[in-house]
């Protein structure tokens, strides 16, 4: 299956870049850089490893 974005859902999605890279600054923020980058490579190892556990999977 194939999915992809009207216009005005890809206009919505440029739209919220900036308020979404600001909340993920001000959640970090108690984190020095080199513990943004340990902590965000786990997670993405841990979203990764499980997948296929997903109801929606990422097909890589």
């Amino acid at each position: 299956m194939f999915v992809s974005l009207t216009e005005q859902g890809e206009q919505l999605r440029i739209d919220s870049e900036s308020a979404v890279a600001e909340v993920q600054k001000e959640i970090l923020a108690p984190l020095n850089e080199n513990e943004q980058e340990v902590l965000c490579s786990l997670l993405k190892r841990i979203a990764d490893s499980n997948n296929h556990l997903s109801r929606v999977p990422i097909r890589l």
